[in-house]
C-alpha cells in the first residue's frame, strides 16, 4: 500500500473543499454510504457538517479550515464551541471529531480527552481532534480518496523513482557580478545568494512533498572564479545531491531565472506556496555541506555543516558521505573520533584511500540504489550492487 503521508500532502486551499474531503474520508471510515454533509450554507448545523452511522451509532465531523497563510491552530475555546453545538445535533451523536487543516496541538487534544471524560459520565459522545498530520495518516488507507483530491501525487510518487540516477547529480552555472572599481558590488553579491537559497528552498519543498525524502544533504559550491570577463567577477555555483528530483528542480529555476534561458519550468515548483518561511545558516564556499529539512508544514530549515558537525547525518548513508566528501575534495585532514570499523566504514575507507591513490575524483564511482538513494557503493569494489550506471560531467583535480 502506497504511503502517501511521506509525501507530506498540504491541505486543501479553501474550506469547501476540506469540508468534501472529509466526507470522502469518513464515509469510507465509518463504511455507510448514507453518510451525508449537513445543511447547506447559512443554515444551522449543530457545529456538525458531516454525519453518518458507525456500528449503529450516530457520528459527526467539523472540518474546521483553517488560514494556510497564517497558519492558525484550534483553541480550546474553538473546541469547547463547537462541542456545545453539537450536543444539539439529533439523533444524539455517539462520537464527534473536529478536523481541522491546522497542526496537532497538544493542549487541544488534551481538552478534548478530558471533554470526553466529562461526557462519559453524561451519556453524551466522546471528542476528538484531528490535525492535518492526523488526517494525512488517515489518508493512507483510502488511497482512492487521496488521488481524487491530489492527483498529482501518484503520479508523483511513481515519477521519482523512474528519474533517480543511480550516481550522485550535480548541476552547476557560471554567474556574472558586477564590479566597482577593484570591489565586486556586494548588493548584487548578497541578493543573488539569498535568491540562489529561496530556490533551494523552493526545490526542496516540491521533493519533500513529491517523493519520500524531507531530511538530506546537499553540497553547494557558491565561490568565485578567475575566468575574465572585464567589468565582473564570474562566480561559480554548483550543487551535488543524490536526489535526482532536488537537484532538476534546482536546475530548472536556475536556468530559467538565473541564466535566462526559455526552459519549461515543471508544474510542481509553480504550485508550491507564496509563503514558505525559510531559515538558513548559510556560508559561500567550494563544496560546503549544507543539511536541509522541514520546521513546520511551511518553514524549512538550511544548515551549514561545516561549523555544525555535531549536525550531520550518519556517514553510512548517501547524506552522511557527502559531508565525508567535502572534506577530501577541499584536501581537509579527517579525524573521527567515534569511528568503529563497520562495513559501511570499510567503505568510506575504500573511497579514500581510491581519491588518495589516484589524486582524481568522479561522482561516477559511487553507485546509488535509485529505489534507496541514501544507500551507496563504490564500484569496483565487493559492495557494488548490480544496475545501470549514470553519467557526471563534473571532475575534481
Amino acid at each position: 500500500m502506497p504511503m502517501y503521508s511521506a509525501f507530506q500532502i498540504p491541505p486543501p486551499k479553501n474550506w469547501q473543499d476540506f469540508e468534501c474531503l472529509c466526507w470522502d474520508l469518513w464515509r469510507r471510515i465509518w463504511n455507510d454510504s448514507n453518510t451525508q454533509r449537513n445543511g447547506r450554507t447559512g443554515q444551522s448545523q449543530c457545529g456538525v457538517d458531516v454525519s453518518g452511522q458507525c456500528g449503529g451509532w450516530w457520528c459527526g465531523v467539523q472540518a474546521k479550515g483553517k488560514d494556510n497563510f497564517t497558519d492558525q491552530r484550534v483553541t480550546v475555546d474553538e473546541l469547547a464551541a463547537e462541542v456545545r453545538k453539537a450536543r444539539r445535533f439529533q439523533p444524539a451523536l455517539r462520537n464527534f471529531i473536529l478536523a481541522t487543516t491546522g497542526p496537532k496541538d497538544a493542549v487541544v487534544e488534551q481538552a478534548a480527552r478530558e471533554l470526553t471524560e466529562n461526557h462519559r459520565t453524561q451519556g453524551k459522545f466522546s471528542v476528538v481532534v484531528m490535525g492535518w498530520d492526523d488526517i494525512q495518516l488517515l489518508l493512507d488507507d483510502y488511497p482512492d480518496v487521496i488521488e481524487k483530491y491530489y492527483p498529482w501525487v501518484r503520479s508523483a510518487q511513481n515519477d521519482w523513482m523512474t528519474t533517480q540516477s543511480s550516481t550522485v547529480s550535480s548541476y552547476g552555472f557560471p554567474f556574472p557580478v558586477p564590479v566597482q572599481g577593484n570591489q565586486v558590488d556586494t548588493a548584487v553579491l548578497d541578493r543573488l545568494f539569498e535568491r540562489v537559497q529561496q530556490i533551494i528552498g523552493l526545490a526542496y519543498w516540491v521533493t519533500a512533498t513529491t517523493t519520500p525524502f524531507d531530511d538530506f544533504t546537499y553540497l553547494l559550491s557558491f565561490e568565485p572564479t578567475d575566468l575574465p570577463l572585464a567589468g565582473y567577477k564570474v562566480f561559480r555555483i554548483e550543487i551535488h545531491c543524490h536526489l535526482t528530483t532536488f537537484v532538476s528542480l534546482f536546475q530548472m529555476k536556475c536556468q530559467r531565472e538565473l541564466e535566462g534561458r526559455d526552459v519549461e519550468v515543471s508544474a510542481e515548483l509553480n504550485r508550491a506556496p507564496d509563503d514558505l518561511e525559510l531559515t538558513m545558516n548559510a556560508i559561500g564556499g567550494r563544496l560546503v555541506p549544507y543539511r536541509i529539512s522541514r520546521r513546520g508544514e511551511r518553514s524549512i530549515l538550511i544548515r551549514e555543516l561545516i561549523s555544525q558537525p555535531n549536525q550531520s547525518p550518519g556517514w553510512d548513508t548517501t547524506s552522511g558521505l557527502l559531508v565525508l566528501m567535502h572534506g577530501v575534495l577541499n584536501n581537509k585532514t579527517l579525524i573521527w573520533d567515534d569511528f568503529a570499523w563497520s562495513a559501511e566504514a570499510k567503505k568510506a575507507m575504500q573511497l579514500l584511500v581510491r581519491v588518495g591513490d589516484t589524486h582524481a575524483f568522479s561522482w561516477d564511482q559511487i553507485r546509488l540504489e535509485r529505489s534507496a538513494p541514501e544507500r551507496w557503493s563504490l564500484l569496483g569494489t565487493e559492495s557494488e550492487t548490480n544496475g545501470p550506471v549514470g553519467s557526471s560531467d563534473c571532475e575534481w583535480p
